[in-house]
């Protein structure tokens, strides 16, 4: 049933691109557009790598010594995140897959600015006070790897 709903709205989402293209692309042309794609998914995921491991190093000397392992975890399963996607670039269904992704690394992007690390001393301050620390490094890691997505 799930793989009959993941077919349907794949075939969805095929008939949406269609519906935007214009021209329908010949076989030698559209396995050189594959192949850019491949490239590009390949480019995205070491530059996203490249990204957490550069926020993670910040996070060593930016943040005292029991909260960054709090936020570590977080660079590791964005790594996680983006290295499944990666994996499965060649699925069937990998338009879907990669939308899913985008909106769980938005989930998660979500409560690593919202939820105070449990190491963290408890004020009584409003979330917008949240993103004037370690939290807003998250949001720039989101915006790069927007950027890198589509």
């Amino acid at each position: 049933m799930l793989d009959r709903a993941l077919q349907d709205l794949a075939t969805w989402f095929r008939t949406m691109r269609r519906g935007v293209r214009t021209v329908q692309l010949g076989g030698r042309l559209s396995s050189s557009v594959r192949q850019a794609e491949l490239k590009g998914l390949a480019f995205g995921f070491r530059a996203r790598s490249i990204a957490i491991t550069i926020v993670l190093v910040w996070f060593v000397f930016l943040v005292p010594r029991p909260r960054d392992l709090y936020y570590g975890a977080f660079a590791g399963v964005f790594f996680l995140l983006g290295d499944i996607r990666y994996r499965l670039r060649h699925d069937r269904y990998a338009e879907v897959i990669k939308l899913g992704f985008v909106l769980l690394d938005v989930a998660l992007i979500t409560t690593a600015i919202l939820l105070p690390p449990p190491a963290a001393p408890r004020a009584d301050w409003p979330v917008q006070t949240r993103l004037r620390g370690q939290e807003f490094l998250y949001l720039l890691l989101l915006l790069g790897e927007a950027a890198l997505t589509y």
